[in-house]
């Protein structure tokens, strides 16, 4: 990378500096947003521009799509759909900045409804339920959603149903009181395919009384 300001200078450390990434991993990736609205707008360019080749490079870190997002560059936005399998919720949040409508909701719908891995899947369901609401999404994507419910891993399911209570404000018991809550009961072990279509078939009887197809 040329060695131009201080401020890119910043920036550079900011979002390609070295970091502990199983840290990172863990408890979540950060990066200091306050170096780029420190840039000049010529400086703002030459940083979106290094991001986006980082972005297509063989290894990149989510600090990337953060600094995408916060540029809202809509320059990134083919990259960023073909980087929804590595990092759903990064993603998920970076396209909700740049451009909520301009989402790939097909393309987003035909990879929970592929064998993708179950991180996978929950990463896209965590970036859906945190960054868009239901009138954001077209009706087939909760519908998927609500398929998922009945898929083997318990992870899966857990995000799949938090995201509907949310999307749909469902009713639920208080997370301190968990033994109240059936519909979690029934979802919460690995062993019974027919718990799970009966807490699918609730939550759908729940989005019923609300008015919704289900």
């Amino acid at each position: 990378m040329p060695n131009t300001s201080p401020a890119l200078a910043r920036f550079r450390t900011a979002f390609f500096g070295e970091i502990d990434h199983y840290l990172a991993w863990h408890d979540g990736y950060e990066a200091d947003t306050t170096t780029l609205d420190a840039l000049t707008p010529a400086e703002r360019a030459a940083a979106e521009q290094e991001l986006l080749a980082a972005l297509q490079a063989p290894r990149t870190d989510p600090r990337v799509i953060i600094g995408l997002g916060h540029l809202r560059s809509r320059a990134a936005l083919p990259l960023l759909h073909d980087y929804l399998p590595h990092a759903g919720a990064y993603v998920l949040a970076a396209l909700a900045q740049i451009d909520a409508a301009a989402v790939d909701w097909p393309r987003l719908d035909a990879l929970l409804r592929s064998e993708a891995s179950p991180y996978q899947l929950l990463d896209m369901l965590m970036g859906l339920r945190q960054y868009f609401g239901l009138a954001q999404l077209p009706p087939y994507v909760p519908a998927t959603v609500l398929a998922l419910l009945i898929h083997p891993e318990y992870l899966v399911r857990y995000h799949a149903l938090a995201a509907l209570r949310t999307w749909y404000h469902l009713p639920a018991p208080a997370s301190s009181a968990p033994r109240a809550d059936h519909i979690f009961g029934l979802i919460c072990s690995d062993q019974s395919a027919d718990q799970h279509r009966e807490a699918q078939r609730l939550i759908r009887e729940q989005l019923r009384a609300r008015g919704n197809a289900g």
